[in-house]
C-alpha cells in the first residue's frame, strides 16, 4: 500500500492539532461507504457472527468515539451531519433501509451503544441538540431496550453503563437500578493492585481489555463524568488506574509499539488508549510515571508507530490486521468497521489546549527508571526490556 493511501502518514503526530487532523483524515473516507441516511457504513463484505446491520452499524458508531471527543473539546468536523442523519434515520423503525432494529439478548447492537452513549455524554450540544424531537425519542427508545435484556457476564456490562449515562446525560428516562447493578457487578471483576479480569471467578483473561479496549479506559471515562453522582466509586477508579499505571507501562517500548498478545489485536493503536484515558480523568500516576510528558509520549508514540505502517486499504479505510492487513488476524466477531475501535486513543482531543497532557514537551520512554525484567501477578505475565527486545513469558 502506498503512503498517500494512508490518511495519518504525512501526519507527525505530535500535537493536539496533528492529533484532530489526523482524526479527521480518517473520517473522511468513511464519507463514500456511509448509506444515504448515515445510519450505516459498510466497510467491507467479509463475515462475522453476527448480522450484517450490526455490522453496518459498528462502522457507524465506533468513529463516534473519536469524533465525540473531538467535538467535546470544542473542534469542529465538517461531515459531522452524516452522523446527525444516521442518527434520526436508524432509530426510527419505520426506516425499512436504515433501521438498526432493536437490540435481543446478547447483541452486538450492544456494544454498539456504548459509544454512542459517551456521545451523548460529552457531545450533547453538537449531536443530541440537533435531532428531531422525533429523533431524540427514537434514540432514547433504542437505548433503553438494553435494560431488560440478557447481557454476557463480562466488560460488555459497560456499554449497558455508558448507554444509560448517555440518557441521564441528556436527561431522557433511563433506569438507575440497572446502572447500579451493573456497575456494583462489574466491581466484582476487580482482583486488586489495579487489575479486573474479564468475567466473574473462575475466568482468567487478563489482556488489552483489562486496560484500553475496555474496563480501566471506561472506568476512567466514568469517573469523569459521574464524579458528582458517584464520588466515591469514581474515586477508587482513578486509585485503581494509578496502581495500574506502573504496571501497565511494561507493556511497551521506546518507539511505542506495545506487545502483541491477546485479544482484537486488530483494533491496533487502541492499545495506547488507557493513557489518554487518564489524561481525560486528570491522573497523574505515581513516579516514576509522574509526569504528564512520559504520558503523552506513551501515547502518541504507539499511534506514531501505527501510522507507518500499511494498515489502510487503498480506499484509506483501516483494515483488519495488524501490522498489516491479514484475516488470519483476527476473531469471528471482528467486522470490516470493528477495526474503528482504534478512535478510543483520539479521546485526549476531549481536553483543551492548556491541559498538561497537550502543554507539557513530550517526554521519551523511562527506560532508566524501570526495572529491566519485572513479574507481574495477577495476569502471571514476565515482561523483560533487554538486549533490544521487549518481551513477554506467560505462564
Amino acid at each position: 500500500m502506498s503512503l498517500s493511501t494512508n490518511p495519518l502518514a504525512n501526519n507527525p503526530l505530535q500535537t493536539r492539532d496533528d492529533l484532530a487532523n489526523g482524526l479527521k483524515a480518517m473520517l473522511d473516507p468513511l464519507a463514500a461507504f456511509t448509506s444515504k441516511g448515515g445510519a450505516r457504513v459498510d466497510l467491507g463484505a467479509t463475515a462475522t457472527h453476527f448480522d450484517t446491520t450490526a455490522a453496518g452499524l459498528e462502522g457507524f458508531s465506533r468513529p463516534l468515539w473519536g469524533l465525540s471527543s473531538l467535538l467535546a473539546g470544542g473542534g469542529d468536523y465538517q461531515g459531522v451531519d452524516r452522523w446527525i442523519r444516521g442518527f434520526e434515520n436508524g432509530t426510527d423503525p419505520t426506516n425499512e433501509a436504515e433501521f438498526w432494529g432493536m437490540t435481543r439478548g446478547k447483541d452486538q447492537r450492544m456494544v454498539e451503544m456504548a459509544a454512542i452513549g459517551f456521545t451523548l455524554a460529552v457531545a450533547k450540544e453538537k449531536i443530541w441538540d440537533k435531532l428531531s424531537e422525533a429523533g431524540r425519542d427514537n434514540l432514547t427508545s433504542w437505548l433503553n431496550c438494553i435494560n431488560d435484556k440478557d447481557m454476557p457476564n463480562t466488560n460488555w456490562l459497560w456499554f449497558r453503563v455508558f448507554a444509560n449515562l448517555g440518557l441521564r446525560s441528556v436527561e431522557r428516562p433511563y433506569s438507575p437500578s440497572q446502572l447500579t447493578a451493573d456497575l456494583d457487578h462489574l466491581d466484582t471483576f476487580y482482583l486488586g493492585d489495579g487489575w479486573s479480569r474479564d468475567g466473574p471467578p473462575g475466568v482468567l483473561q487478563l489482556d488489552y481489555y483489562s486496560s484500553s479496549f475496555a474496563i480501566h479506559f471506561a472506568q476512567l471515562v466514568y469517573s469523569r463524568l459521574a464524579s458528582k453522582e458517584d464520588p466515591v466509586r469514581c474515586e477508587e477508579y482513578r486509585d485503581r488506574a494509578r496502581k495500574f499505571a506502573v504496571q501497565f507501562v511494561h507493556y511497551f517500548d521506546k518507539e511505542g509499539r506495545a506487545i502483541p498478545f491477546g485479544r482484537s489485536l486488530t483494533y491496533r493503536f487502541a492499545t495506547t488508549a488507557f493513557w489518554g484515558a487518564l489524561a481525560y480523568a486528570d491522573v497523574l500516576p505515581p513516579g516514576p510515571l509522574n509526569s504528564w510528558g512520559i504520558i503523552k509520549g506513551l501515547h502518541l508514540r504507539t499511534i506514531r508507530y501505527f501510522s507507518q505502517l500499511p494498515i489502510f486499504s487503498p480506499s484509506g479505510i483501516l483494515t483488519i490486521g495488524y501490522t498489516f492487513p491479514n484475516m488470519f488476524f483476527t476473531e469471528n466477531y471482528n467486522s470490516p468497521g470493528s477495526t474503528y475501535w482504534a478512535c478510543k486513543a483520539f479521546l485526549p482531543l476531549a481536553l483543551s489546549p492548556d491541559h498538561p497532557f497537550w502543554s507539557s514537551r513530550e517526554e521519551p520512554y523511562p527506560t532508566t527508571s524501570i526495572p529491566q525484567t519485572i513479574y507481574l501477578n495477577h495476569p502471571s505475565h514476565i515482561l523483560t526490556h533487554a538486549g533490544g527486545h521487549t518481551f513477554l513469558l506467560s505462564s
